[in-house]
């Protein structure tokens, strides 16, 4: 769990510093589905599908970290 918030915060800043690549740009914008999904009430069938979308955006995410 530490090691996902460091990673969070780390993405955070790239963020601030405006310096996305496209596995962080694909991580933000699943996240930003799923959030919206979740507050909108979605079935359960479109929550685990963005759930999917978004462990792997962060799947890819942390490959490219890994190849830095």
């Amino acid at each position: 769990l530490r090691a996902v918030v460091d990673y969070l915060w780390e993405i955070a800043l790239r963020i601030e510093d405006g310096d996305l690549s496209d596995a962080e740009r694909a991580l933000k914008a699943a996240q930003e589905a799923l959030r919206e999904a979740l507050e909108r009430g979605a079935s359960d069938e479109e929550i685990a599908k963005l759930m999917q979308d978004l462990r792997a955006a962060m799947e890819r995410m942390m490959r490219q970290l890994a190849e830095q």
